[in-house]
């Protein structure tokens, strides 16, 4: 939205008094006049408070809005001048269950807005730097406390730092921005890092390099609900898509995660990206089960998990991605090991047609190479 700041709008501005946040007024105005006002400061990120405070009150410092106010003949609002959508209380926790945050780990968010998701990353228990573009939002989200850092400027000309577990994002998507500002933050990674940003519905679609490059990159890029957004005020189709860098530290022993979607400071396990290797679920039950990636799906190559103790099902814990492996007793008329294993997903196992795909395949292979899932799982398994 744009609206013009006409010279009645300007003679009353230029005798308006600011104090922080709050812009007051020059007393009462005429009510066709006020309206104009009123708008002009809407526009610019203001909002009108009465009762005791009796002023419009910014995101930022009042005194720095009534500048860029008074400097121009046309004031647009923020969304419209930089794409900026605050991200919706849901999205927030699927960008934090995808990223598997947990307590002490160092997190980027580029574009911060005023600090919605910064807010849930430290109530994670991780020290989060934020940059962010706009001095106002910027002032937001130091007086919230809840980043480590804040840096005002433009993220795409900050100088890359490889040195955070995890960037979680939500960058502005017009003219394909969301490409170039995800390119820009993958560099800012650890080796097995992980990068977790919201971007356009049509990511997987577009032809230009940045984004067939993150694509290829990509462990997984999923639609997010349609109308996601429009308590933001859009309703942009959007997806997650999330990346890990490749390497990393190679732990001792099993990992301690929490598959309970209402677990609090632990480490969330999302089936999806999970590095491949063995891990302890704690859940509120009392009691530790061992689970394991079971090798990646011979039909979609998407990662199987299963627990030790057999106890599995695609309705449970780890949904399409629980392993449904083929077995000999799956082939009739071959001469197949009885031992053999070929890892398959929930989702291929439900598909007839996907079934017959795989067996195609495993009759195809030299039968050397006919066992079950290649490689050690705990030999591959790397984390932040």
């Amino acid at each position: 939205m744009s609206t013009a700041v006409t010279a009645a709008v300007r003679g009353v501005l230029a005798a308006a008094r600011t104090e922080g946040d709050r812009l007051y007024l020059p007393g009462r105005l005429a009510p066709g006049l006020y309206a104009q006002v009123d708008r002009v400061l809407c526009t610019a990120g203001g909002q009108w408070k009465g009762g005791l405070t009796g002023a419009h009150v910014f995101p930022g410092d009042a005194a720095v809005a009534l500048a860029g106010i008074l400097a121009a003949t046309r004031v647009t609002s923020a969304r419209q001048r930089d794409q900026w959508y605050p991200t919706p209380a849901e999205v927030i926790d699927e960008l934090l269950a995808a990223a598997g945050l947990c307590p002490g780990l160092e997190v980027l968010e580029p574009s911060a807005g005023e600090g919605a998701i910064a807010a849930a990353v430290a109530e994670a228990g991780c020290a989060v730097d934020c940059v962010e573009l706009d001095s106002g939002r910027a002032q937001a989200i130091e007086r919230a406390g809840v980043a480590r850092e804040v840096r005002r400027g433009d993220f795409l000309a900050l100088p890359p730092r490889p040195v955070y577990h995890a960037v979680v994002m939500n960058p502005p998507f017009a003219r394909n921005a969301d490409t170039r500002h995800v390119e820009h933050a993958l560099r800012f990674l650890r080796p097995g890092g992980v990068l977790a940003a919201v971007m356009g519905g049509g990511i997987g679609s577009r032809t230009s390099r940045a984004a067939r490059k993150i694509c290829s990159l990509a462990d997984g890029i999923w639609p997010l609900p349609e109308g996601s957004f429009h308590e933001s005020g859009t309703d942009i189709d959007t997806a997650l898509v999330v990346i890990r860098a490749p390497g990393g530290r190679v732990p001792d022993g099993p990992v301690r995660v929490s598959l309970d979607l209402t677990a609090i400071r632990m480490r969330r396990f999302h089936p999806p990206t999970g590095r491949r290797g063995v891990y302890i679920e704690s859940g509120f039950g009392g009691s530790d089960r061992i689970f394991r990636w079971a090798g990646d799906c011979m039909g979609c190559g998407q990662r199987t998990w299963a627990h030790d103790d057999g106890a599995d099902d695609v309705r449970g814990a780890f949904g399409w991605w629980t392993a449904c492996p083929m077995t000999a007793s799956d082939f009739t008329g071959e001469q197949m090991p009885t031992d053999a294993n070929w890892p398959r997903c929930g989702a291929c196992w439900d598909s007839g047609e996907k079934t017959d795909e795989i067996k195609r395949k495993i009759l195809a292979r030299d039968a050397d190479d006919a066992g079950g899932p290649a490689g050690d799982p705990e030999a591959a398994l790397t984390l932040f």
